[in-house]
């Protein structure tokens, strides 16, 4: 006669089986079925908005700013900061290019020129 265990065997093996399965979803989901948080990533990059008056006056974020303070600034955020700039659509090719270029050379990061009206 056969032992009653080796008759459960292969229903055993698929209980264990099934379990282990079932083992895995608290790791998908959290209590109640609710997907769990996930962390949150790195910070993005810093961005911030300059803009060049007529008059040659620098405004970041809406805040009037000092050119060596602006200057400062640029130089000690380094690449991690993303600056969008925004020159007075009164401003010549000109000047706007030579204003690029100065945030080109203090600015480690991308620079994205707007230009009003496009």
């Amino acid at each position: 006669m056969t032992s009653p265990l080796l008759a459960l065997a292969p229903s055993l093996t698929t209980l264990v089986a099934l379990l282990s399965v079932v083992s895995l979803l608290p790791g998908v989901q959290g209590p109640g079925g609710q997907p769990r948080p996930r962390p949150a990533p790195p910070p993005r990059e810093q961005q911030v908005v300059l803009v060049r008056t007529l008059r040659g006056q620098w405004l970041a974020d809406g805040v009037a700013v000092e050119r060596l303070t602006l200057q400062r600034r640029l130089r000690a955020r380094g690449a991690s900061l993303q600056v969008r700039f925004l020159p007075s659509a009164r401003l010549s090719a000109g000047e706007v290019s030579a204003s690029l270029a100065w945030l080109r050379r203090h600015s480690a990061g991308p620079i994205q020129l707007e230009l009003a009206g496009g």
